[in-house]
């Protein structure tokens, strides 16, 4: 029997064995990770995130006394198991435009979902109407 008539047999072989290869992957992101203030999770730190960024640290109880401290900052690090070979997909998350008046998609020119007062065309006293939280952004929901 020649090595060639071998090879096939030999591939059947092989093939659960890669199945069965667990892989491990180790990411550290270092301090003050994105995910602290990304509080939609669209992977975007938006206006609206940042302004919501200090009562989430608080929260987190990184800010004490006013204060963040360096070793009150979490580390955050991923490590990631995989069977058989690492597969990675990407994909980017952007605010969907669907459900919002024209207007809205129109004014929201970086594409962040929400319309600061300086993406805002109409008049001051139309954008307080709107912002019915006064967090100072308009929101799709509010817009609607």
């Amino acid at each position: 029997m020649s090595r060639r008539s071998y090879l096939p047999r030999y591939l059947d072989l092989l093939a659960p064995a890669a199945i069965l290869r667990v892989e491990a992957y180790w990411e550290d992101h270092g301090r003050m990770p994105a995910k602290l203030l990304d509080s939609d999770g669209d992977q975007v730190i938006s206006l609206r995130d940042l302004t919501r960024a200090w009562s989430r640290l608080e929260r987190e109880k990184i800010v004490r006394q006013d204060r963040i401290r360096r070793h009150d900052i979490p580390r955050l690090v991923t490590v990631t198991f995989s069977l058989g070979t690492r597969r990675i997909y990407t994909r980017q998350i952007t605010p969907s435009k669907r459900d919002v008046p024209n207007w809205f998609a129109a004014m929201d020119r970086n594409g962040d979902g929400d319309i600061s007062r300086r993406e805002f065309l109409g008049k001051p006293a139309d954008f307080e109407k709107l912002d019915a939280d006064a967090d100072g952004l308009i929101d799709a929901r509010e817009a609607r």
